[in-house]
């Protein structure tokens, strides 16, 4: 049974994460003088419960005072880490000549397509100004060769990074802000000092040597771009049609380094390890051997927050016996991750991070219980049903995640999961066998034909899984309170699970019936609503006219503006079906709609057509209408007669306009 008491680490980390969520979506600023006065009035009350309040019932008073103190400590924490990476009032177009420490890098196959690099000194009215901020730069250098921690300057022009323009589009402004990226440089030449050692740098070097080996056994170009993924958690290789085949079979977790992959690596170096004499002093070396080569395999691949949590998970494991303590899982998990956001903070706020130790958790509460739903002797069968169990529970753990960020499920992802894991398995160790047996000899001795074929046999069962009918549920669009009701109503699963009380039934049957509620009432709410969209696209102009729940998409001079996943994201948002397009001419422009001081062009004189221009009519007319010259898209808008008679003759664009009517 799950009781409270027993994980003090998950109530300190509970408390630690909503003052990152409460610094986060409050904005506030770091203010020592109150941080320090909010503390010091906690932790005096804190004093004054555990002296005056003896008695047992109040003792939940103290649990407060102490959640209370450490989600101050959350707060001031991630505001004091914000202030720190905020950047100075720059102007956007003006030329920096900067020097900086490089942090991370983004490859596309070999060459190097961007890094991010924090600023240490900025040239400022003649003279060199200490700061320090984060900045994004776009690498223009083919033949440029960095690391981590090298140093590197440039005279480059400042960009301000642009918001989303679209609605429910991905917004990469803050994407990029909560890795404390403000601003992008477009570079190609660069001053580069390349004399620093950091265990960064080291890292990035030892994935090159590896990346070298790999080439060795002339595996094809999409077995090493698995492979490089697999072992390496570099994506850049695999081309596009590869990874959408691994995302709709559900084996994306596979090409990002995870928890699984250190756990491949630990059972297989324990297991050799075993063999050594049980004496304490073969105990203790065996422990020190294990977590130097869970965190070296970490160091390798790139210390993704996946790899870190598993490698603080897999370190407290093997270093507890050695102190004579007991394990608690979830406790080491919740340390994990509060270690995690102690040395980052933002990092709550990363996609990986978060399905990272939603898998885990749902793994390490779901799995013990329903495996033992069923007994199984053979040996083998027993394992094939733990390992169903597992891709089980971390797909229902992690599924209000994966419909609120990725709008997706892979319906066969328990068949895809019982063929391509233990694939993963024997690649892994075989890639591994082929590491040291290349390092030691400089040959591979046909293991690398063994490694090809065990990658081919993986991509052709990707493929093979995403062909069936009805492999990929898509669209899946859900409101952020529907991801939070999901959430609660697995809570409240694992709790009926465990203790078989019917008030987490109900707690779990009052979750799934608001979610569903929630949703019915959204797609009613939009039956009495009329939009008008107007996009940002590089294709051409693009608008949308919705009703209620049909929507019409109209395209001028584009042919292909209706399959831009713009258009078709925000429809599913919206839960809108699209029942037709159109295309405009402005040749064969027939009748001309005026809003505020431009003119819309409306090709041809039908109903469809008709019923827009009066739609557009109705709405201008209104008392409250606004006209929003925000840069979202461009249309062909008219000012005058003689603008008119002039595009009649040049279907160019003559006005850059943009503006989202909803009525």
């Amino acid at each position: 049974m799950l009781f409270w008491s027993s994980f003090p680490f998950v109530r300190l980390t509970i408390s630690f994460v909503l003052g990152i969520l409460l610094g986060h979506f409050l904005e506030a600023k770091y203010n020592l003088f109150y941080v320090s006065f909010s503390f010091c009035c906690f932790l005096v009350l804190l004093l004054l419960s555990h002296f005056y309040n003896k008695q047992y019932q109040s003792q939940w008073l103290n649990g407060v005072l102490i959640s209370s103190l450490i989600c101050c400590l959350g707060f001031s924490h991630f505001s004091l880490s914000k202030e720190n990476h905020m950047p100075p009032k720059l102007e956007a177009g003006s030329l920096i000549s900067w020097i900086g420490r490089v942090e991370s890098m983004q490859r596309n196959a070999s060459l190097i397509k961007s890094f991010i690099v924090n600023v240490d000194k900025i040239e400022c009215g003649g003279g060199w100004e200490d700061v320090s901020f984060n900045v994004l730069v776009y690498n223009k250098d083919t033949s440029l060769r960095i690391y981590p921690s090298d140093m590197i300057a440039a005279l480059s022009k400042l960009r301000e990074i642009e918001s989303a323009k679209n609605p429910f589009q991905f917004d990469y402004k803050n994407y990029l802000s909560n890795k404390n990226v403000y601003y992008v440089f477009y570079e190609g030449n660069f001053a580069i000092d390349s004399s620093g050692i950091s265990i960064y740098k080291l890292g990035s070097q030892l994935r090159e040597y590896v990346e070298k080996i790999y080439r060795s056994p002339n595996l094809g170009r999409e077995e090493l771009g698995v492979l490089v993924a697999l072992t390496l958690g570099d994506k850049s290789q695999i081309d596009i049609g590869n990874k959408k085949a691994f995302a709709g079979a559900g084996a994306m977790h596979l090409l990002a380094v995870s928890g699984l992959h250190v756990g491949i690596v630990f059972l297989l170096f324990n297991t050799l390890l075993q063999k050594l004499p049980n004496t304490r002093a073969f105990i203790v070396f065996r422990g020190v051997l294990l977590v130097g080569i869970v965190w070296g395999f970490a160091l390798v691949t790139g210390f993704s927050p996946s790899v870190q949590r598993a490698g603080w998970m897999f370190s407290f494991v093997i270093l507890a016996p050695l102190f004579r303590r007991n394990i608690n899982v979830i406790n080491s998990i919740s340390l994990s991750a509060f270690i995690l956001m102690l040395i980052n903070p933002s990092a709550l706020f990363e996609v990986g991070f978060q399905l990272s130790y939603s898998a885990v958790l749902g793994i390490v509460l779901i799995h013990p219980i329903v495996y033992r739903w069923i007994i199984v002797e053979d040996y083998l069968l027993d394992k094939l049903w733990s390992l169903l169990v597992v891709s089980l529970a971390a797909q229902l753990a992690t599924l209000p995640l994966t419909l609120f960020y990725f709008h997706q499920f892979p319906n066969y992802f328990l068949l895809t999961n019982a063929i391509v894991i233990p694939l993963a398995f024997g690649i892994v160790f075989c890639a591994i066998i082929v590491l040291v047996v290349v390092s030691a000899f400089g040959w591979h001795f046909y293991l690398g034909e063994l490694l090809d074929i065990q990658l081919s046999i993986l991509n052709y069962c990707v493929s093979q899984i995403t062909r069936l009918p009805h492999a990929v549920s898509n669209n899946l669009w859900i409101h952020p309170c529907s991801a939070f009701l999901i959430m609660s109503s697995i809570i409240f699963l694992i709790e009926y699970l465990y203790r078989i009380n019917k008030k987490y039934l109900f707690g779990f049957l009052t979750s799934i019936l608001s979610c569903l509620l929630l949703e019915t009432y959204v797609d009613v709410n939009q039956l009495s609503k009329k939009q008008m969209t107007f996009y940002v696209t590089n294709k051409g102009a693009v608008f949308s006219h919705v009703v209620g729940l049909k929507g019409e998409v109209f395209y001028v001079n584009n042919e292909n503006g209706i399959n831009d996943r713009i258009v078709k994201d925000h429809f599913g948002a919206m839960g809108v079906e699209l029942i037709m397009s159109h295309k405009l001419n402005a040749r064969d422009a027939e009748q001309l709609v005026g809003i505020g001081d431009y003119s819309i062009l409306i090709s041809g004189n039908n109903e469809t057509s008709n019923a827009l221009c009066s739609d557009i009519k109705n709405f201008r007319n209104q008392k409250n209408f606004q006209l929003s010259q925000s840069i979202i898209s461009s249309l062909t808008f008219l000012k005058n007669e003689e603008e008119i008679l002039s595009l009649q003759k040049d279907d160019g664009l003559v006005q850059k306009c943009s503006f989202w009517l909803k009525y």
